[in-house]
């Protein structure tokens, strides 16, 4: 939890912290002006500073105020975090893939992640887990692509295979599509378990 001075300083980056830090540079002039000795004010200074903050936590003022900016901050982080993610997924559909069966795989892959942006954008959630299938999907691709570059060259040039990827072709269409599934149960979990099917039912009987 917490402590007062590092709630303070937290306080300080909200709009009560701000007017607070206000009223203790008003009052303090204020004192100066009406004749109090400069090493009085600046004595002064910190008690009413202190005082303005516990009474911001006596009237709850503080606590909704830190409650509110610990929520901006997260919805700014999980904003930043779905933006690279979403970077991630544009790499994916504008790859060139030579294999139909694996840029068809791609494509519903993109679109699931999609569609899971959207779910965690709406529910101001993330699955930590399933945020790393972009990555995963890429890595893979470049893996594959890379293997079949090379196993082509050997071909071409009647070379023993020195970097052998046996079934590389199946291998990565099953890993795409098992983390196509992946990242549509997840959404589905976040939106409460229910496929569209059960969700569209909820609603025809709730009219």
């Amino acid at each position: 939890m917490p402590s007062l001075l590092q709630s303070s300083r937290a306080l300080l980056s909200t709009p009560v912290g701000a007017l607070g830090l206000l009223l203790t540079l008003t009052t303090s002039l204020g004192l100066f002006w009406a004749g109090l000795a400069l090493p009085w004010v600046l004595a002064l200074s910190p008690v009413i500073g202190l005082a303005w903050t516990l009474l911001a936590f006596a009237t709850g003022l503080a606590p909704r105020a830190l409650a509110r900016h610990r929520d901006q901050t997260r919805q700014r982080t999980l904003r930043a975090r779905r933006d690279a993610l979403e970077q991630q997924r544009k790499r994916l559909t504008a790859m060139r893939l030579p294999d139909a069966d694996i840029a068809q795989a791609v494509r519903g892959f993109a679109l699931v992640f999609g569609d899971y942006l959207n779910t965690c954008a709406n529910q101001h959630t993330r699955d930590p887990h399933t945020d790393v299938a972009a990555e995963e999907v890429l890595d893979t691709l470049t893996i594959y692509l890379r293997e079949r570059d090379g196993a082509a060259i050997e071909r071409h040039f009647d070379l023993p295979d020195a970097d052998p990827f046996p079934d590389a072709h199946a291998r990565t269409l099953a890993f795409i599509q098992e983390r196509s599934a992946q990242v549509r149960q997840a959404q589905m979990n976040i939106e409460g378990g229910l496929g569209g099917h059960d969700r569209l039912s909820i609603r025809e009987e709730l009219q």
